[in-house]
């Protein structure tokens, strides 16, 4: 087990599973800068490791916390959830958007249903997709909320009955 100053102890394997899922670009030109120019190994590391540290916090609904993945950037955002084989029982995705809107979700290359949570900037909930079923055809479905929001939380199908999480509750992250 380790300790990860936003979510408390976590175990080894989570968080190396978290910390290869960070890498895309950095993880290139890190290793592209010669060593030579004078930068030493544990600088790079710390650079390494640092979207890592901003990308994983916690989620609390009620008394129900869950460890999330943020993901802001449009192309992380267009990638969700794709591709994964599975959602820990207490893990989600968090979407953060720039402005509030009524941002469209899609399942596209999924391999498991979700509830969909959409998150005003006041950090309610505004509206909940229950059980969204993945899509592996070429064109899926978008899902879209009744609202405005600037979040939109994933977590595993059946989590929002389970814990009897609803539309107008507190979200804290």
């Amino acid at each position: 087990m380790a300790f990860c100053p936003n979510i408390g102890t976590v175990s080894v394997q989570s968080y190396l599973r978290r910390f290869l899922r960070g890498l895309s670009p950095r993880f290139f030109f890190l290793f592209s800068i010669p060593v030579s120019r004078g930068l030493s190994p544990i600088l790079l590391l710390i650079f390494f490791l640092s979207p890592l540290y901003a990308q994983i916090r916690q989620a609390c609904i009620r008394n129900v916390c869950i460890q999330i993945e943020i993901v802001d950037s449009p192309q992380d955002r267009s990638r969700g959830l794709m591709f994964r084989e599975k959602l820990g029982e207490k893990e989600g995705m968090l979407f953060i958007f720039k402005d509030r809107g009524r941002h469209n979700i899609w399942m596209k290359n999924m391999k498991f249903p979700l509830d969909i949570i959409w998150i005003n900037q006041d950090k309610i909930i505004v509206d909940i997709r229950k059980n969204v079923p993945p899509c592996s055809q070429y064109e899926c479905p978008s899902y879209t909320p009744q609202v405005n929001a600037k979040y939109v939380l994933e977590v595993n199908a059946g989590f929002t009955d389970k814990h009897k999480i609803g539309v107008g509750e507190a979200v804290k992250f």
